[in-house]
C-alpha cells in the first residue's frame, strides 16, 4: 500500500454499505457520492466480489434513489430475482435436512450463510448470498448424518476418493467437511464434523454450540443457527481463515455487533463460555480501520498512521478483487506463506499452531496414499510436500506441453 489512506471511492462506499448502521450511512452517503469519481462498473464488480451487491443496492437506493446509473440498477434488479430464488431453495433444503436429522436423533445447526441470513439480514435473507448450506453435527453423529442425507437423495460429492473405516479418523484430522449434493435440485450441503478444520483454533464442543443455538423463523419453518458470543467468535474466525477477505463476512460481524451492542472483541471476551479471542481482536482492528478509512474519505483527508503489515495486507486484498484458485500453484506459494503467517499469528496456542502447519503441509488425499493412522499424523506433515511434488510431476507429464500449469497440490 503506497499511502496510509488507501481505500478507493468504490471500496469506501462498499464498506460503508456493508458495515455501518442506517443513521451513520445517511450521514456518510452524500460525502461518499458527492464530487467522487465513482466508477459504477467497478463499483458493481467490487460489490459482487465482496458478496454485498444486494445490500449496497438496497441501502443506496433507499437513501439516494436514482443515484446509480440505470444500467447498474437494471443489472442488480435482475440478479436479485435470482438471489431470491436461490435463497428460497437453500432455506427449503436446510430446513428439510435439519428436520430429517432431528427426526433421526441427530441434532444439527446451520452455520454461516443460510443461518446468518435469517438471523442478521431478516426480512431480506437473500441479501446474504451463499453457494451452499453449511450444517454442523457432533463428530460421533457424522455417520448417522451421512446415512440420513443419503436417504433424502443427497449424493456424496467430496471426498471423491474411497477411504476405509480404519483410515477415516485420519481423514477427519485433515478435513472437517463432507459435501453432499442433491442432483435433482442442484443443492449442496456441506456437512461439518466440527465448525473449523483446526479443532484447536476454535475448541468449542458441539454441546456448547448446541446450547448457543436458537431457532429462527423462515418460510419453511424454524431453522436452528448459532447466536451470541460463540457465533461472533466463529464468524471472526471464518472471516480471517480464508485465502481472501470478503466484506460480506465482516458485514455479518458488524450486524452481530449492532445486535449485541458491543464490539466483537469485547463481546467474545466477556462470554460466559471460554472462547479464543485472537481472531475477534484482529477482526475488531479490521472493522475500526475500515471505519476510519471511510471517515477519511468523507473528510477528504488521509490517515496519518499506516496500517500494520497484516492489516495492510487484508485491506489490499479487499481492494485487489483477486480470486485465488482452490488449486495451489508454485506461483502462489508466496501468497500461501503470507496467509500461513497471518493464521499462525492468530492461533490461541502452540497446539493450534502445530495443527495449522500439519494442514498446510498435507492434503486429505495423502490418507489414501500413506495409509497410516492417526498415531502417525506427524508423518503426514513431513511427507505432504513430497506427495504434492509427486502429484505435480505426474500431472505435468500427463498434460500437453503447451498447456502445462504449475499445479502443486489441490485444496478442498
Amino acid at each position: 500500500m503506497s499511502t496510509p489512506h488507501a481505500l478507493s471511492p468504490e471500496l469506501a462506499l462498499a464498506a460503508a454499505c456493508a458495515l455501518v448502521d442506517d443513521q451513520r450511512l445517511t450521514q456518510l452517503l452524500d460525502h461518499l457520492l458527492a464530487d467522487r469519481a465513482i466508477e459504477w462498473d467497478r463499483m458493481l464488480s467490487m460489490a459482487t466480489y465482496h458478496g454485498i451487491e444486494h445490500v449496497m443496492h438496497s441501502r443506496v437506493e433507499s437513501l439516494r434513489p436514482g443515484v446509480m446509473p440505470a444500467s447498474v440498477r437494471k443489472e442488480l434488479h435482475a440478479r436479485l430475482r435470482g438471489a431470491v430464488a436461490l435463497q428460497a431453495a437453500q432455506t427449503r433444503a436446510a430446513c428439510r435436512v435439519v428436520q430429517a436429522l432431528d427426526r433421526g436423533g441427530v441434532p444439527a445447526i446451520v452455520i454461516k450463510g443460510a443461518g446468518v441470513g435469517h438471523l442478521l439480514y431478516a426480512p431480506h435473507p437473500e441479501f446474504r448470498g451463499s453457494y451452499d448450506v453449511d450444517v454442523v453435527v457432533a463428530p460421533q453423529d457424522l455417520p448417522a448424518a451421512e446415512w440420513l442425507l443419503g436417504e433424502l437423495g443427497f449424493e456424496l460429492a467430496w471426498p471423491a476418493f474411497e477411504v476405509s473405516e480404519r483410515l477415516r479418523p485420519m481423514l477427519l484430522k485433515l478435513a472437517n467437511v463432507f459435501d453432499f449434493r442433491d442432483p435433482r435440485l442442484d443443492t449442496t450441503i456441506e456437512l461439518h464434523a466440527r465448525p473449523t478444520t483446526n479443532p484447536h483454533a476454535f475448541p468449542v464442543p458441539f454441546a456448547e454450540l448446541l446450547d448457543a443455538s436458537i431457532p429462527v423463523d423462515t418460510a419453511e419453518g424454524p431453522l436452528r443457527t448459532l447466536d451470541g458470543p460463540i457465533n461472533v467468535a466463529y464468524l471472526c474466525h471464518h472471516a480471517l481463515d480464508s485465502w481472501v477477505f470478503r466484506l460480506k463476512w465482516f458485514g455479518d460481524i458488524a450486524r452481530a455487533e449492532q445486535r449485541a451492542g458491543l464490539p466483537c472483541d469485547r463481546y467474545v471476551a466477556e462470554s460466559a463460555v471460554s472462547l479464543p479471542v485472537e481472531h475477534a481482536r484482529f477482526t475488531a482492528q479490521v472493522l475500526r480501520r475500515l471505519e476510519d478509512e471511510i471517515a477519511a474519505q468523507t473528510a477528504g483527508t488521509a490517515l496519518r498512521a499506516r496500517p500494520g503489515r497484516a492489516l495492510g495486507r487484508v485491506l489490499a486484498s479487499m481492494e485487489a478483487l483477486t480470486d485465488i484458485s482452490t488449486e495451489r500453484t508454485v506461483s502462489r506459494l508466496p501468497v500461501d506463506l503470507a496467509d500461513l503467517l497471518l493464521k499462525q499469528a492468530l492461533q490461541p496456542n502452540l497446539l493450534a499452531k502445530a495443527y495449522n502447519l500439519l494442514l498446510f503441509a498435507s492434503d486429505p488425499r495423502d490418507v489414501v496414499t500413506l495409509r497410516l493412522g492417526t498415531r502417525f499424523a506427524v508423518l503426514y506433515g513431513f511427507a505432504g510436500p513430497l506427495l504434492a511434488l509427486s502429484r505435480y510431476l505426474r500431472r505435468k507429464v500427463a498434460q500437453p506441453r503447451a498447456g502445462r500449469g504449475a499445479v502443486l497440490a489441490g485444496e478442498s
